[in-house]
């Protein structure tokens, strides 16, 4: 399809306090569709700092740096941004002392809060080496994948990627049981990091069925729907293939971590 597209978007100028946080990093391997087997590696934060964590794409963690400078687009309803960076995985948690926040932008910014201990883990005694770390498995289930996991005592901290949190340690690994998901971590530094993260402070709390409805209301909304709705004008050339491909349904192939369900 030949396609001439001009984005027009509201950019805001932001000036944000940064922390110094300890950045955990791993690489994701998952399949982000339902409908394909193509596999796709990136590269994930897990940033600690006191008694908070957060845990995004390095997609996602470079568009934050750029909202510290100039002004950059305050806007993450598509996977890619405007310098070019791709991102496939959406997953973002926050965690607090005794809470977390699963976050996603659809119409709005939305977030639903659990417990830090929502994954219920069966613990092996038995012990074995990993990249050199002495490290434990356990077993555990969340809204349709069992995960299992590898933690280690040698790095001081209750902390894993996304929500695998409640362990005695720090989780080196996890992979689901159809093999969607893979995270293998990679190595730790410090960085500074924004204090405040995509105003999801400010983001609606809802309901695990609320998302899944958010969800299914999008998909059924034309590509020239959902762009309008973000303030985003986009000029194609006026062809019947272009009108056709703005006027389709953006559907929704989603390969979620989690199957929630209404």
């Amino acid at each position: 399809m030949s396609t001439i597209c001009t984005f027009t978007i509201t950019l805001v100028a932001v000036a944000q306090e940064k922390i110094d946080v300890m950045r955990y990093e791993y690489g994701v391997t998952f399949k982000p569709s339902v409908v394909s087997d193509e596999v796709k590696t990136e590269t994930v934060y897990l940033d600690v700092w006191d008694s908070s964590s957060r845990f995004y794409s390095e997609g996602y963690a470079k568009r934050t740096e750029r909202l510290t400078k100039t002004g950059q687009l305050a806007f993450l309803g598509v996977n890619f941004d405007m310098s070019g960076e791709t991102t496939f995985f959406k997953e973002i948690v926050v965690k607090e002392i005794d809470k977390q926040y699963y976050v996603e932008r659809i119409s709005a910014l939305l977030k639903i809060e659990y417990p830090v201990n929502i994954v219920k883990w069966i613990i092996d005694s038995a012990t074995e080496k990993y990249e050199g770390m002495t490290v434990q498995k356990a077993v555990g289930e969340l809204n349709g994948r069992t995960w299992t996991v590898w933690f280690t005592t040698e790095i001081p901290l209750i902390e894993g990627p996304y929500k695998f949190k409640n362990l005695p340690g720090f989780v080196v690994k996890a992979v689901d049981d159809k093999q969607d998901y893979l995270f293998e971590f990679r190595k730790s530094e410090k960085v500074q990091v924004p204090l405040h993260f995509y105003e999801y402070e400010k983001a609606a709390i809802i309901k695990e069925k609320d998302l899944i409805r958010a969800r299914e209301l999008r998909a059924n909304k034309s590509l020239k729907q959902d762009f309008a709705e973000k303030g985003i004008q986009i000029y194609l050339e006026d062809t019947v293939e272009n009108q056709q491909s703005m006027s389709k349904k953006i559907g929704d192939n989603t390969n979620y971590m989690e199957w929630l369900k209404k």
